[in-house]
């Protein structure tokens, strides 16, 4: 909750009112260091009428604006039918890669999310998916990351579970034949490929991600370029705040703001067609690079790999 009000005042979407008592509250609280390493917020009583009450209102008051209630499909989706019902939200387009457009179908327990994906959305959980995966010519899984992350915490990696396993084990179960899992290095997955910004054409960002596949992978990935120092103040560590403590202080020694903006932000990932505003930060710091989408359908086309594949035509 305190995130979602945070990220509201940050993208200027949130006005309030000339109210003192509400603004002691917004400034009464802080984050602290608790027990187990977890952060945590605290408020004292002092300086205001309560424990920052106003503060954990406005809070829940965001957050239920933001929420919509998450419809799960306790059905299967015939793919090769269009669809219609609260679940599932009719496509912005098709996805074309080289000569064959096909559908695009993502899966979200998170229905705010669904403005950023560019075919069907399913909102439903992805380990129990609405879809029945042995029609797909291609599934691309990505697990939560935060149980790999080494800028966390132990504490803090214990707090996010570890989905890797059971999204291996959903994708063979399924007998899914093309397949990627993608995640960030650390996590439990077999490196065939590993990418990396400059390898790709976006030298601002290292952004080192690791995949596993389904295939055998040949040696087709570019030579590695370096990513220009932090101290140059043009390099970028795109997470949720856009202002990590690695290139805020070089950009501001360049004279750039040391928090980089989201088209900013956008742009270093290859993503700069998109609208800025239709973008939330916590999407950004999550989106895979466009780029690197594209390299890894070109391995799987040098093994074989076609959108034909798939059962009568279909793909997602």
């Amino acid at each position: 909750m305190a995130t979602a009000l945070r990220e509201a005042f940050e993208d200027r979407r949130m006005r309030i009112p000339a109210d003192e008592a509400l603004r002691q509250d917004l400034h009464a609280v802080r984050a602290e260091q608790g027990p187990t390493g977890a952060p945590r917020l605290v408020a004292e009583r002092s300086g205001t009428d309560g424990h920052a009450d106003r503060f954990w209102a406005l809070a829940l008051a965001v957050s239920g604006a933001a929420d919509r209630p998450a419809v799960y499909a306790a059905h299967r989706i015939d793919l090769r039918r269009p669809q219609t019902g609260r679940h599932v939200i009719r496509p912005r387009g098709s996805a074309l890669i080289g000569p064959s457009v096909y559908w695009i179908v993502g899966i979200d327990h998170d229905p705010r999310r669904r403005r950023n994906y560019p075919g069907w959305f399913v909102c439903a959980d992805a380990l129990c998916p609405a879809i029945d995966l042995r029609r797909a010519a291609f599934v691309w899984a990505s697990p939560p990351c935060q149980a790999y992350m080494q800028c966390l915490s132990p504490a803090q990696r214990a707090r996010h579970p570890n989905l890797v396993a059971r999204t291996r084990e959903l994708l063979r179960e399924a007998e899914v034949e093309w397949w990627v899992i993608e995640n960030v290095r650390g996590a439990p997955i077999q490196p065939d490929l590993i990418l990396t910004g400059p390898m790709l054409g976006l030298p601002v960002i290292e952004r080192r991600r690791h995949f596993e596949v389904s295939w055998a992978v040949a040696s087709l990935t570019p030579p590695p370029e370096k990513v220009p120092p932090f101290s140059s103040g043009r390099r970028l560590t795109v997470t949720r705040s856009l202002s990590s403590s690695s290139h805020f202080y070089p950009r501001r020694r360049a004279g750039l703001p040391g928090t980089a903006t989201k088209a900013e932000a956008l742009e270093a990932m290859g993503i700069a067609e998109a609208d800025p505003s239709s973008w939330t930060r916590q999407e950004i710091a999550n989106a895979v690079p466009p780029p690197y989408a594209a390299e890894v359908i070109r391995h799987a086309r040098a093994a074989g790999w076609s959108c034909h594949d798939c059962h009568d035509g279909e793909a997602t």
